[in-house]
């Protein structure tokens, strides 16, 4: 579920400001419920304990109109339901459905959690830090290891499948966000340590480090 403590950190993707919670289903922590600009309006949703922080919640769906379908099934809240229908309302059916995709990638992911590759990464990354972040973290094997060195520490991904399955470790001082790395969730926050494997083939360098490198505390940490 979604910490309280989370909540101080999330910003407006749109205008960067802070974010009201409507919370309507708990239990020690956030289950169901909209976060909401304070400035602009902006509404983003939180299902089974992830808040979805996009800027466009319909466009989001419309990419992925069997998770919506999903979501829509999975939900208790009239409200959440009804944001629900109207993003999939307003959703174009022509669009490419990445569910799927996304679903088969938090499972290939699963599998190779304990690959070379991540040890390799595990072995030069333990230093202590007070706030870090991973962007791609899928299924959250390496933001696992960044909350076990760090006071506070996030994971951000687009897919939710991969989030939910990394929600069922998640540690009291790690917590887990749907949103895109090109637009993140965190207003003027910086960190200490910022981790994002496998983006560059992703999304455009040059873009990417210039949003990034604006996270970073003075003598910070940017691996990708």
């Amino acid at each position: 579920d979604l910490h309280y403590q989370t909540i101080k950190y999330l910003k407006c993707v749109k205008c960067h400001s802070e974010l009201n919670l409507d919370s309507y289903k708990e239990d020690s922590e956030i289950i169901e419920g909209i976060l909401s600009c304070v400035r602009c309006g902006l509404v983003y949703p939180i299902i089974s304990g992830v808040p979805i922080v996009w800027n466009d919640f319909a466009r989001y769906l419309e990419n992925r109109q069997k998770l919506g379908g999903e979501l829509l099934l999975s939900v208790k809240s009239p409200k959440l339901k009804s944001l629900i229908k109207s993003a999939l309302g307003t959703a174009s059916k022509e669009a490419n459905d990445l569910s799927i995709i996304e679903k088969r990638w938090a499972t290939i992911y699963e599998k190779n959690k304990k690959s070379r590759f991540y040890h390799t990464v595990k072995k030069s990354l333990n230093s202590d830090w007070d706030l870090s972040v991973e962007y791609g973290c899928s299924i959250g094997v390496m933001s696992d290891h960044l909350a076990k060195h760090s006071t506070t520490s996030f994971g951000i991904d687009k897919s939710f499948y991969a989030i939910v399955e990394a929600k069922k470790t998640a540690r009291q001082n790690l917590d887990y966000i749907v949103a895109d790395s090109l637009e993140p969730p965190f207003g003027k926050t910086k960190f200490d340590l910022i981790l994002g494997l496998n983006l560059f083939e992703l999304i455009e360098p040059k873009k990417l480090l210039k949003i990034l490198s604006g996270q970073i505390k003075k003598n910070g940490t940017l691996i990708l």
